[in-house]
């Protein structure tokens, strides 16, 4: 009862889909079991009468079997092997009001599975199109990642210290973490057991507005304190920048403030943030 395109559109889904192919043929066998349901049986007398109208077909005989209207020189009709007529019982009200009801029913039910298989592929095109959403994201920033770690060595060659510092086994290097509604910077942070300098290396962090600054600041038994303010700038990232010195610090955090601040509350923003685990 479909329109052509929607037709083609029911076929190329239900090829796709076996739980929809199934459905669809389904639909098809139930259709077929409803036409046999209230197929009509002719009289078996019918039979009887068209066998003799062919075997009589070219005789009288013949001609008068067949109805008045089919009869090609219209004979005066003669008393001659008639067979009873049948008289076919009408159909009652409420027999007929029943089938309606039957048909209608029949119908009501295969809205309801064509409305359910519409949900369902909605629901299912959905549930697809999140998790290739989520798919790609999770791609995107492993490929950063992958860039950001083969490219962390390569960028780090500033001078003979800074290459040494790579490898020097006093130095712990640690990357940090996006915070809160920073989740995209990165960077890695240094610190030397010997000479307890903290270093750091900015990678994505967004250059700051005019008016704030980059601090990164150490937390040791709660206690905040300076590490140094960074220099955010696109000939900065990949290069290990010396700050102050701290004794062993168990985290770290970079923050965003107004330049002169001195991480005031309801001022400071949190970038990264990074465990010592010591």
């Amino acid at each position: 009862m479909l329109p052509e395109d929607e037709v083609a559109e029911v076929e190329a889904i239900a090829q796709q889909y076996p739980e929809v192919r199934e459905i669809v043929e389904d639909l098809q066998l139930q259709k077929e079991e409803f036409v046999k349901c209230y197929a009509v049986t002719p009289p078996p007398e019918i039979k009887a009468r068209l066998m003799l109208i062919i075997r009589n077909e070219s005789t009288p005989e013949g001609e008068l079997a067949l109805p008045q209207e089919l009869r090609l020189n219209n004979p005066v009709p003669q008393p001659l092997l008639t067979t009873p007529a049948v008289k076919m019982k009408a159909v009652t009200g409420k027999k007929q009001e029943r089938i309606w009801k039957i048909i209608a029913a029949a119908v009501i039910g295969i809205l309801i599975i064509s409305a359910g298989i519409n949900f369902f592929l909605a629901t299912d095109s959905k549930d697809y199109k999140a998790r290739y959403e989520r798919l790609i994201a999770s791609q995107k920033k492993i490929d950063e990642n992958k860039n950001l770690e083969s490219n962390q060595t390569a960028s780090v060659q500033e001078s003979d210290e800074d290459k040494k510092l790579l490898k020097d086994p006093n130095v712990i290097w640690i990357k940090a973490s996006g915070y809160g509604p920073h989740p995209d910077g990165a960077v890695t942070i240094g610190w030397n057991k010997a000479s307890k300098e903290v270093y750091l290396v900015n990678w994505r962090l967004p250059i700051p507005p005019e008016d704030k600054q980059y601090h990164l600041r150490t937390i040791t038994d709660g206690k905040p304190a300076d590490a140094g303010i960074l220099v955010i700038t696109p000939s900065s990232n990949g290069k290990i920048q010396h700050l102050k010195t701290t004794t062993i610090p168990q985290s770290f955090v970079v923050t965003l403030e107004p330049i002169g601040s001195k991480g005031a509350n309801g001022k400071t923003e949190i970038y990264q943030v990074a465990e010592m685990n010591l």
